[in-house]
C-alpha cells in the first residue's frame, strides 16, 4: 500500500476513493499513514460491516469508512474525490463501467492508481488451473488484457503515465506473508473451522502463481491523471 499510495501525495486535505476495500485494512492504513479521508467500497456486504466495525474500534470513524457497490451498475459521488485507487476490484466484471464511474467521481486533474490482473491472451476456463483460480477468486470471467485496460483509460481522457508489470513483486510479497502465516500457525494452530479457509486460500495462491510463472496472468499497476478543468 505504501508503494501504491505514496506517489499520490495524499494529505489531510485530500479525499480518496478506494474500490476493493476488502476487510478495510487498506483504507485504515492509508488514513493512518497520510491523514487522508478515505471512502472505501467493497462488493461483499459482510466485509463492509466488518471493515466499518474495525474502523470504529481503531478510532478512525468516518476517516476510513466503507460502503457497498454493485459491479453491474457502479456509482460513486460525482466530482467528489481528489484521487482514486482501484485495487483488483473487477473479478470478472466489465472494466469500462467501473472506470467510467471512477472518472466521474474524480475532481479535475485527480490521480488514479489502478491495480488489476490481466491476461495478454484469452484464458481457457476449461483449463484446470484457470478453473481453480476463477472459482476460488470468485471471478465471473477471465481478466481483460493490459492493452484493453489502457485503451479504456485513454478513451476516458486519462493521461496514462505508468503501466508497470508488478507480478514478481506480488509473488515475492505473497510468499513472505505466507511464510509469516505458517510460522504463526506453528505456534497457534488454526481451529478446525479455520483449516478449510486456509487450504482454499493456499489453493488460490498456488493457481495464481502457476499462471503468473507461465506468463499467462500478470498483475499491472497503472498511474494516470484525470482530465483537468
Amino acid at each position: 500500500m505504501l508503494r501504491l499510495a505514496k506517489p499520490l501525495g495524499l494529505t489531510e486535505a485530500s479525499s480518496l476513493l478506494l474500490v476493493g476495500a476488502g476487510t478495510g485494512g487498506a483504507p485504515r492504513w492509508v488514513a493512518e499513514q497520510f491523514g487522508v479521508w478515505v471512502t472505501g467500497y467493497e462488493v461483499n456486504p459482510c466485509l463492509v460491516e466488518l471493515a466499518n466495525d474495525r474502523s470504529q474500534r481503531a478510532g478512525l470513524g468516518r476517516r476510513a469508512q466503507v460502503g457497498p457497490w454493485d459491479p453491474a451498475a457502479p456509482q460513486f459521488p460525482r466530482h467528489y474525490f481528489h484521487h482514486a485507487m482501484v485495487l483488483q476490484a473487477l473479478c470478472g466484471a466489465a472494466p469500462e463501467p467501473l472506470l467510467v464511474a471512477v472518472a466521474r467521481a474524480l475532481k479535475p486533474g485527480g490521480q488514479l492508481v489502478l491495480l488489476e490482473a490481466v491476461a495478454d491472451l484469452p484464458l481457457d476456463p476449461a483449463d484446470p488451473t484457470v478453473a481453480t483460480w476463477i472459482r476460488l477468486d470468485h471471478r465471473t470471467a477471465t481478466p481483460p488484457s493490459e492493452l484493453a485496460m489502457t485503451g479504456i483509460l485513454r478513451r476516458l481522457r486519462f493521461d496514462v503515465r505508468i503501466a508497470e508489470d508488478v507480478s514478481r513483486w506480488e509473488m515475492r510479497e505473497a510468499v513472505d506473508r505466507w511464510r509469516t502465516a505458517v510460522q504463526a500457525m506453528a505456534v497457534a494452530r488454526p481451529a478446525p473451522r479455520q483449516v478449510g479457509a486456509v487450504v482454499r486460500e493456499a489453493e488460490l495462491w498456488m493457481a495464481r502463481f502457476r499462471l503468473m510463472r507461465a506468463g499467462r496472468l500478470r498483475l499491472v499497476r497503472w498511474h494516470a491523471l484525470a482530465p483537468g478543468t
